[in-house]
């Protein structure tokens, strides 16, 4: 979804640069986006984000953040293991479940109408 901010007047060069995981550069009395790769928290470039396309004021309040920061935390355990972690279905369903919400309220922020599927659930539909 940042790219299709990429000539977006709404954003700065700054604010691009992290929209775009890039470095941004003074250069020729000016600040531009370079090729290079500067790499922003996820959540930052969501709640960036949501804070300039949505009228909600709460950005970043909602329970499906909260959920998402935690799977955010479990998926750094599990890739980066310091002990023994055990994922438990709760878990994963609430890491789905939030992924599913976030994406939601970013379609709907950005493109102002809902996630086709999203009233689907992480089932799909299908009662497991």
């Amino acid at each position: 979804m940042a790219e299709h901010f990429n000539e977006s007047p709404m954003f700065s060069v700054n604010e691009k640069g992290i929209l775009l995981e890039r470095q941004v550069a003074f250069e020729n009395g000016a600040y531009t986006i370079t090729q290079k790769a500067k790499f922003s928290r996820m959540t930052d470039r969501i709640e960036l984000l949501l804070r300039k396309t949505s009228s909600n004021s709460s950005v970043g309040g909602d329970e499906w953040m909260s959920k998402l920061k935690a799977a955010i935390k479990i998926r750094n355990a599990l890739v980066h293991p310091k002990d023994a972690h055990e994922l438990t279905d709760a878990q994963l369903t609430d890491a789905l479940d939030s992924i599913l919400k976030g994406v939601e309220a970013l379609y709907m922020a950005v493109f102002k109408k809902g996630l086709p599927y999203a009233k689907k659930g992480i089932s799909g539909g299908i009662d497991l």
